[in-house]
């Protein structure tokens, strides 16, 4: 019986230990079981990982994640149920999610707090938020769309509109039987090709009337007529607006956790 009680003394000492909080950010406290699972997870997809990264990481997911909350978009329980789903839905690998989900062992909450919210809220703040915001990316919009309005003008100059404003263009063919490795738009987004191809047919020297979107930078695009080459294409002139840095950014919400 003494040793059953002994047993069952240190079950209830790990667990307390298991649960105890280590650091506060923003509304948010994670515990010792919480850094100990994100561990875990890293040494299942990093097998020679000897690091402890877990509260690294965790802190930057919810150091992200207030932010978030700071700018108007708080992650809430239904869109935290929303990506568990997607997740489920979009995997191409079924067996190692169910092998991640097994390292939980059951535990729903810590699996959402430690896995799906991480994953939520590093492509929501980047990809959804930081790159698309017109608040957050106003200079390079701007500008874009100040030299797309002064390029719209009959008697417009597209040399002197950019020497003008200390810029450059870089002369590109896009489109035809095989796409132009110089084309700046990122293989997993739209191209050039595909998004003028999409539009009312454009005039030699016309320019197309809207950024062009291009992850991390904006495109003001000016058609030069089809390319004279067997393999056809387009004949453009571009002009590259680079976005806001996203670490510079970040610099302007301090973390400030509070170890407990």
């Amino acid at each position: 019986m003494k040793m059953i009680g002994c047993f069952f003394a240190a079950a209830f000492l790990w667990g307390c230990t298991a649960e105890k909080a280590v650091v506060k950010i923003g509304d948010e406290v994670l515990t010792q079981k919480e850094i100990a699972f994100r561990n875990r997870l890293i040494r299942y997809q990093n097998p020679k990982e000897e690091r402890e990264l877990g509260l690294s990481q965790l802190l930057k997911a919810y150091h992200y994640a207030a932010i978030l909350k700071k700018i108007g978009y708080p992650v809430t329980p239904a869109q935290i149920k929303a990506e568990k789903e997607r997740i489920d839905q979009k995997t191409l690998m079924p067996d190692r999610l169910a092998a991640i989900k097994g390292l939980f062992k059951g535990d729903e909450a810590s699996y959402l707090r430690v896995f799906v919210l991480p994953t939520l809220v590093e492509r929501v703040l980047y990809y959804d938020i930081f790159l698309k915001d017109e608040k957050i990316q106003h200079l390079a919009f701007q500008s874009a769309r100040d030299l797309i309005q002064e390029l719209q003008s009959p008697k417009s100059s597209w040399k002197k509109s950019l020497s003008q404003r200390g810029l450059a263009s870089v002369s590109l063919r896009v489109g035809g039987d095989e796409l132009s490795k110089t084309d700046p738009t990122p293989s997993a987004g739209p191209t050039i090709t595909e998004i003028i191809s999409k539009s009312a047919p454009m005039k030699v020297g016309e320019v197309f009337p809207a950024p062009i979107d291009a992850g991390e930078r904006l495109l003001v695009v000016i058609f030069r007529g089809k390319s004279k080459v067997k393999s056809g294409g387009d004949l453009v002139d571009v002009v590259v607006f680079p976005k806001l840095n996203f670490s510079e950014w970040l610099g302007g919400f301090p973390r400030g956790e509070q170890y407990l």
